[in-house]
């Protein structure tokens, strides 16, 4: 969507006209100095946006690895072959070294056998063994009813000691991105994010993105000229320094606002550049 101003002052041009005087009053009405514009002349102020496309060159891939055992050393041993796997992983699809972070180990959770007489009150640990013992011996009706009382003393839980880090990795061959995420998942990374992107070289985008914001505002001034019975005679400014105008611009289309200001890096690898312009255009009668 574009947005478009006319300014049009008939008065002051035919009376500075008949002076003598330059006919800069429709340009004093800019923030910017323009060309003068001569009697017959009006003043077509175009705002119009345009989007070029660039590849991304890095795809960034984030998750968490966590690593279990029984006691910490069997948590590292899992965290080791882990790694191992991942590093491997990351190798295959061409991933450099450095564009493998792997963030220091943390232990997250542990679980221990508890002891229920230390843990609760006596009456309720007294009770909690009870419960347990009638458990047992409904389960196992072959077993002694003073050993299941017995081991009822305490709770038995599964001990567990989770390391859990941070992963990172970057790649640079976006033809692998599905690969390399798979690859990660069976590592045991936990991928908690879709791939980030970051656009490379964006020259060519920008080009085309202010040829095509060009194009829209020519065409809209020929628009409003016919309309007006008029003909478009020269440019008289270009800018890219947008103000109200380019709000203006957003506003009525909330698709391309919220495609503009999405955070880059990008979600996807096709990357949107987006150039508006201001142009000003002198039109004349027919």
């Amino acid at each position: 969507m574009r947005k478009t101003k006319l300014g049009m002052i008939f008065g002051l041009a035919a009376l500075s006209a008949a002076a003598g005087v330059p006919t800069a009053a429709a340009a004093d009405a800019s923030p910017v100095s323009t060309q003068p514009l001569a009697a017959n002349e009006v003043l077509l102020e175009v705002s119009a946006l345009g989007t070029g496309i660039s590849r991304a060159d890095l795809a960034t891939i984030s998750g968490t690895l966590a690593s279990r055992g029984a006691t910490e050393v069997e948590a590292r041993r899992e965290r080791d072959a882990q790694i191992r796997r991942l590093t491997a992983a990351a190798r295959r699809a061409g991933v450099a070294a450095a564009d493998l972070m792997i963030g220091e180990a943390e232990s997250i959770a542990e679980a221990s056998t508890m002891d229920m007489s230390m843990e609760m009150p006596a009456a309720d640990a007294a009770e909690a063994a009870m419960n347990a013992a009638e458990d047992a011996v409904a389960e196992t009706a072959d077993a002694a009813v003073e050993d299941a009382s017995c081991n009822a003393c305490s709770v038995p839980a599964e001990p567990e000691v989770v390391l859990s880090s941070g992963v990172e990795v970057r790649l640079r061959n976006l033809d692998k991105v599905a690969e390399l995420t798979q690859a990660l998942q069976e590592a045991g990374v936990e991928i908690y994010a879709e791939p980030v992107y970051a656009p490379g070289d964006q020259s060519a985008a920008r080009r085309t993105a202010r040829a095509e914001a060009l194009a829209a505002a020519r065409a809209d001034a020929d628009a409003y000229a016919a309309s007006l019975g008029m003909r478009v005679v020269r440019v008289v400014r270009v800018t890219e320094r947008m103000g109200l105008e380019l709000i203006s611009l957003l506003v009525n289309n909330s698709s391309l606002l919220t495609s503009m200001l999405q955070p880059h890096p990008a979600q996807g690898p096709d990357i949107p550049t987006f150039v508006t312009v201001g142009v000003d255009f002198a039109l004349a009668p027919q």
